[in-house]
Order: C-alpha cells, then sequence, then structure tokens
C-alpha cells in the first residue's frame, strides 16, 4: 500500500510458508503490479547442500505454489541469508530460475535505526540493487522519505528485472 501511494514498483521475493498462511498479501503485490520473485519453501539455507536435484524440485514446488495463487512467471530467486554454493547456483538453473542479489544491503531485517537505514539509503546509485525488508522495523515508516530522497537525486526505484535489463 506504501510503494503505491508513492507510485512505484518493487520486486517482492516471498517465501511459500507465509505465501500459504497470507494469500492476501500476495494477491495484493500482484495486483499492485510488483514482480514477485522467489525466497523459498521457508527461511532456510539448506538449498546449498541439497543435491542440485533435490534443490531444483524443492524450488519447483515452491513455484507451483506460487503459479498455483495467480502469480505470473516467476523469474528470480533470492537465497535466505543470501548463502550461495555451486550446488544452490546449479539447483536455481534446473528449476529455470535466475539468482537475484542486491548491491545494497541495508541491513533492516535485524533491528535497526533509523538513522542507519537513512544512511545506508543516502549511500544508493542508480544501479543499485537494495535490499529492503517489510515489517516492523522503520523500513515501512520511512519508505516514502527514502523513496523521496532517491527521486530528488534521480534514482527510480524500480524492479529488479528493470534495473537487470537496463
Amino acid at each position: 500500500a506504501v510503494l503505491a501511494g508513492l507510485h512505484v514498483h518493487a520486486t517482492f521475493f516471498v517465501l511459500v510458508d507465509r505465501v500459504l498462511r497470507y494469500p492476501e498479501l500476495l494477491s495484493a503485490m500482484v495486483a499492485g503490479g510488483h514482480e514477485i520473485g522467489l525466497h523459498g519453501l521457508t527461511h532456510d539455507a539448506r538449498l546449498t547442500v541439497l543435491s542440485p536435484k533435490a534443490g531444483a524440485a524443492n524450488l519447483r514446488e515452491a513455484l507451483a505454489v506460487l503459479l498455483a495463487n495467480d502469480v505470473p512467471p516467476v523469474r528470480w530467486y533470492r537465497p535466505p541469508f543470501g548463502v550461495t554454493s555451486p550446488r544452490l547456483h546449479a539447483a536455481v538453473r534446473g528449476a529455470g530460475l535466475e539468482l537475484a542479489w542486491c548491491s545494497v544491503r541495508t541491513l533492516d531485517g535485524v533491528p535497526i535505526g533509523e538513522d542507519a537505514l537513512r544512511a545506508r539509503c543516502r549511500a544508493v546509485v542508480g544501479t543499485d540493487i537494495v535490499l529492503l525488508h517489510e515489517g516492523p522495523g522503520p523500513t515501512t515508516r520511512l519508505l516514502d522519505e527514502i523513496v523521496a530522497e532517491w527521486d530528488a537525486r534521480g534514482i527510480r526505484a524500480s524492479t529488479v528485472s528493470e534495473v537487470l535489463e537496463g
């Protein structure tokens, strides 16, 4: 809702266990024109040690749930905690996905002060992919300020696909 008010689209990397618990949030993201990426069935890093075949099966299972919830085709996978391995890379390819990561970690997935978040967001340049989290931290509360600051510097908030495809 905050992004809609700012006329901004983003990529939301979703966890399937949360999609099953809160399908209305996924529907709102899709209806809002946001890009949907996969973050996993759950928030764990086990795909880094599974065989590529088992990892790809895990990702395909997650994709099937998303597609059953009327999500447009999903292109991107962002691994929990940013943990990768050669096995994970092979699993992602095997599931027909591409690995996405960020160039700026705001560290807002853990308790962070407003000033620290502002400082990390002020360091952003136009080609950055910025990792922000929704939730109880200051991000949602400061999002209008962050986007306004980027706009003032000529940086347009957009989806991962828009950033990477230029």
